[in-house]
């Protein structure tokens, strides 16, 4: 599996001293009437605390940790900058999540 990031996002990991990227695949329960599941990403910029539970790429000097639950849709993962209004929010492309945001739910 090919895993990239993007300058930006590269950029913005080094600014803030970030060595490590993980994508973690969370799953949540989001209506108590009709129980429903979902599963979404949590990307955080540190090493996971189980490694045993991801697998590690290396992206130049930066290590990045997918989780083996990730439902990978092809042979390439991408890791994306976007920033608006000021803030960085980073997302990825390549991996089959619900379509459900929990959050809103």
């Amino acid at each position: 599996m090919d895993v990239k990031l993007d300058q930006s996002l590269i950029d913005y990991m080094h600014h803030h001293r970030h060595n490590a990227i993980t994508l973690s695949v969370v799953k949540d329960m989001i209506n108590f009437h009709n129980v429903v599941y979902t599963k979404y990403p949590l990307i955080n910029y540190k090493m996971p605390k189980h490694l045993e539970q991801y697998d590690e790429y290396q992206v130049g000097d930066i290590s990045v940790y997918v989780s083996k639950e990730a439902d990978v849709e092809g042979e390439t993962i991408e890791f994306h900058d976007k920033k608006k209004w000021g803030r960085h929010k980073c997302y990825v492309e390549g991996i089959r999540f619900d379509k459900i945001d929990p959050f809103t739910h």
